[in-house]
């Protein structure tokens, strides 16, 4: 009988911990958007749109090879829109490989380092309805999530 309960026990807790553990990717995504959203506006004085937008972020340090491949092949492979910004703290990088008419704002202080988002290197913000939507980023020196963003936008536009 005693282990009976105990089970119980156990298996009441598992339950608990899914439920919980069922909220958290909502509460994540709202956290998410109110770090960036604050980001956005102290940095900037911008506000998370209600229409999809892209922000392409590139904190100073990561993997430069990486960094400076994926700005080229954006560069090269994706025509500037509306929808479309960056936010890069390193100005040379942004001036040598983004030589087209892109919405680009610098970071001077690199907020981008220490903000507690999921970014590194070249990471894809998207965002929709003033909320993010998704983040993509490579913890790895590759730019597989860059290869990604410029087939799904030529897919789409």
């Amino acid at each position: 009988m005693k282990h009976v309960f105990i089970y119980f026990k156990i298996i009441l807790l598992i339950i608990i911990v899914s439920c919980v553990a069922c909220d958290n990717p909502k509460k994540a995504t709202d956290k998410r958007t109110s770090i960036f959203s604050n980001y956005l506006e102290e940095e900037f004085n911008l506000t998370i749109q209600q229409k999809k937008h892209y922000y392409v972020t590139v904190p100073k340090n990561g993997c430069q090879g990486a960094i400076e491949s994926a700005l080229n092949d954006l560069n090269q492979f994706v025509e500037p829109t509306e929808n479309i910004t960056f936010l890069i703290a390193n100005k040379n990088a942004a001036s040598k490989y983004l030589t087209k008419n892109w919405k680009i704002f610098l970071d001077r202080k690199d907020m981008l380092g220490i903000l507690n988002l999921p970014i590194s290197n070249v990471s894809i913000i998207e965002t929709e309805d003033e909320k993010i939507k998704l983040i993509k980023s490579s913890s790895e020196c590759n730019f597989m999530v860059v290869d990604e963003f410029i087939k799904m936008l030529k897919d789409t536009l």
